[in-house]
């Protein structure tokens, strides 16, 4: 199952690189890191994706934008997002 984490810079200037970390469940460990090398421009979005092979269950994904600190930023709250996934066997 292919997945694609797309991040907004709602800021007024440009964000150089940064990461973004992706985590399954309740796992405190990162389960995918994904590098963000060119920064995004103001206003701008960036996208990059993981493949992840899906099991039976409800799960949770949460991507947290920034999450080692690079981006000098004004609201350091809007960087976190989770959603959903229910997977019924086969998957």
């Amino acid at each position: 199952m292919d997945f694609i984490v797309a991040v907004r810079n709602l800021g007024i200037g440009n964000a150089g690189e940064f990461r973004v970390s992706v985590f399954l469940n309740q796992d405190s460990n990162v389960k995918w890191s994904l590098r963000f090398a060119e920064g995004i421009a103001a206003g701008g979005v960036a996208t990059s994706g993981f493949e992840w092979t899906a099991t039976p269950g409800s799960h949770t994904f949460r991507a947290v934008s920034d999450s080692d600190g690079d981006v000098p930023e004004t609201n350091e709250l809007n960087n976190e997002s989770s959603g959903l996934m229910s997977c019924v066997a086969p998957c």
